[in-house]
């Protein structure tokens, strides 16, 4: 048996010869000390609690350096710049004609041409024709017929600061006296034919600075001349000037105007001038805006007066400039003269005598409000005491068509406007409107504001749908009016007050073709604006737009 082995078999056998040991005798539990025990702590090195200085030296390297200047080579090289250019720019195309005309209900014929010069940095120039034609009938009244017809051309030449334009424009307007009872009076359409010639021009000349630190100036002539079949004429010129500079910490501008009338009617003839100047200052103290100024008129007919009106005006703006408060006093002559009153009423009488409405005074109060992108809201209330306000009294008829004469009172004119608006992304356009017209201390020869509604209610609606097809409606609600009555008490009379809801329809075929139809009073409202002068009851006209070069 080698070593190995034995070692092997030692092992084996090692557990059983100690057990045999200790079954042949009791265990000795006895521990025997052959040296004193003398426990020993060994010393701790402990840090202590307490700051203590760093007691280690620093000495601080001595340095030495040389700077060695050289230049740095900035070569200079030119090159040249690329001209800007908007990506996908889009120049909308333009056409040099537009026409519009159709044919309705009561016969009527309506015609609208424009033709104008194409873009040009250098010159704009156009002409328009236009004619609006009817021979309906009103049931127990006389013809109603009437037509409208306008020629104008325009032109203006831009210069590098300045600009100067010209216009020429003839009007011819024929209406008919039907205010009268066609079933016991036979009158001839052409006795009651009252047919007006309108001829007027104009030429101005204007600065184009970018700011206000260049004298801004503008320069103009204009005049017209307007007759009637009933031997009346009228004709006027004028001219008128505009200066204005910044000035310290303002603008300072002013106008000047001349104006000289003659007026002839068959039993008399008058000449009137008037001669204003009206200088303002402008300057911003934010939030507030301040206009501060006067307005010197001097009227010439048989006698000559001066009036001096004060002017001041302010703006507050609040709420990040989305609400404008505003405040003015003013004043002004308001030249009254036939060729106005005429577009204003045509069924005037033969005899008529204009005078000039003097505004002492008009004091307004008003706010903007911008509610959102969307909503927009405006009111004022206006105080203004007059001199001369015209109003138009009927004259007694009898068996004749009724016609009309301008009378004029002292007055006291309270108005209150309203107007609410919604415009969502040029789709929907809706806006309602509400007047109040308050007269008082009228002279008593006068006695009532004659055909004045007090209240006019006006609510618009346009919708565009996808570009194709637009809708478009319009109502107006008048309230009651008052009217002469020329029996034995001498007393008056009133206009029922009245509504008239207008709607129109387009459709865009193309960009250049599109159709229309147009429905006026489609509520068959039976009404009279003026005393004996009814108007249709209802009336339609369908057409179509077409654009070309």
């Amino acid at each position: 048996m080698n070593k190995f082995q034995k070692s092997i078999l030692a092992l084996i056998l090692f557990p059983f010869a100690l057990n045999a040991q200790q079954k042949e005798g009791e265990l000795n539990n006895d521990i025997t000390v052959v040296k004193g025990y003398k426990p020993i702590l060994a010393e701790a090195r402990k840090i202590s609690d307490s700051p203590t200085a760093d007691t280690a030296s620093f000495e601080v390297p001595k340095l030495t350096y040389n700077i060695d200047p050289k230049p740095l080579p900035s070569a200079y090289n030119i090159s040249p710049i690329k001209a800007v250019k908007i990506k996908d720019e889009n120049i909308k195309k333009l056409y040099r004609g537009y026409f519009e005309g159709g044919y309705g209900l009561q016969n009527t014929f309506y015609g609208d041409l424009y033709y104008n010069a194409l873009r040009s940095k250098d010159f704009n120039a156009g002409i328009h024709l236009k004619h609006l034609s009817s021979t309906g009938k009103i049931t127990d009244y006389g013809f109603p017929g009437n037509s409208l017809n306008l020629v104008e051309a325009n032109g203006k030449k831009f210069l590098d600061h300045s600009s100067m334009g010209a216009q020429l424009a003839y009007q011819r307007n024929m209406y008919h006296y039907y205010g009268y009872d066609a079933e016991s009076t036979i009158i001839s359409k052409k006795d009651i034919e009252h047919l007006f010639n309108d001829l007027s021009g104009k030429i101005e000349y204007e600065s184009l600075y970018a700011n206000h630190d260049e004298l801004e100036h503008k320069f103009g002539f204009d005049f017209y001349n307007i007759s009637d079949n009933h031997d009346i004429k009228e004709s006027r010129f004028g001219l008128n000037a505009m200066l204005g500079k910044n000035f310290y910490e303002g603008y300072l501008h002013g106008d000047l105007n001349f104006a000289y009338t003659k007026f002839t009617e068959p039993i008399r003839e008058f000449n009137r001038s008037l001669i204003s100047i009206a200088p303002k200052y402008d300057f911003d103290m934010e939030p507030w805006k301040f206009s501060v100024g006067f307005n010197f008129q001097v009227e010439s007919e048989a006698e000559t007066k001066a009036h001096l009106y004060p002017f001041a005006r302010f703006d507050y703006t609040l709420a990040e400039k989305s609400v404008i408060v505003y405040g003015e006093l003013n004043g002004k002559i308001q030249n009254r003269n036939f060729r106005e009153s005429s577009r204003e009423n045509p069924f005037l009488y033969d005899t008529i005598y204009f005078a000039n409405t003097n505004q002492l005074h008009n004091v307004k109060f008003g706010t903007n409000i911008r509610i959102d992108n969307d909503f927009h809201f405006n009111a004022y209330v206006n105080f203004a005491s007059l001199k001369d306000e015209l109003f138009y009294v009927n004259n007694y008829s009898g068996i004749y068509p009724v016609t009309f004469s301008p009378v004029y009172s002292d007055a006291t004119l309270n108005t209150v406007h309203g107007e609410l608006g919604y415009e969502h992304n040029t789709k929907l356009n809706l806006w309602f409107k509400a007047d109040y017209f308050g007269y008082s201390k009228l002279d008593s020869a006068v006695e009532k504001p004659w055909h004045v509604s007090p209240f006019v209610f006006t609510l618009s609606l346009n919708y565009n749908i996808s570009d194709k097809i637009i809708i478009k409606t319009d109502w107006f609600i008048h309230s009651s009016s008052n009217y002469k009555i020329y029996e034995s008490s001498m007393g008056s009379g009133k206009l029922k007050s009245w509504g008239d809801i207008n709607l129109s329809a387009e459709y865009r075929y193309t960009k250049a073709l599109s159709f229309f139809l147009n429905l006026n009073n489609i509520g068959f409202s039976k009404y009279q604006q003026w005393y004996n002068y009814p108007t249709y009851r209802f009336s339609a006209l369908a057409g179509l737009t077409y654009s070309f070069q």
